[in-house]
């Protein structure tokens, strides 16, 4: 799967789970990503064993760039 589908799944997930968890497991862009959400926190998001995460309760500008951090840097 690629960054951008990766992005559009989370993002629909988020939207149809309002108020409850989501999760995602698999491979983005050949990295294995695991990831718990909830509204626009990321509980859990683990990319190549490596620890990434978000505040809660942030906005959706600020939840993308977290979501996005692990693939642009």
């Amino acid at each position: 799967m690629n960054y951008k589908e990766f992005k559009e799944t989370i993002k629909k997930a988020r939207k149809e789970n309002k108020n409850k968890y989501y999760y995602f497991h698999g491979i983005v862009e050949n990295k294995n990503v695991k990831l718990k959400g909830y509204n626009t926190w990321l509980a859990i998001y683990n990319v190549d064993n490596v620890r990434y995460g978000s505040p809660m309760d942030i906005e959706v500008k600020k939840f993308n760039e977290y979501l996005d951090l692990p693939f642009t840097s």
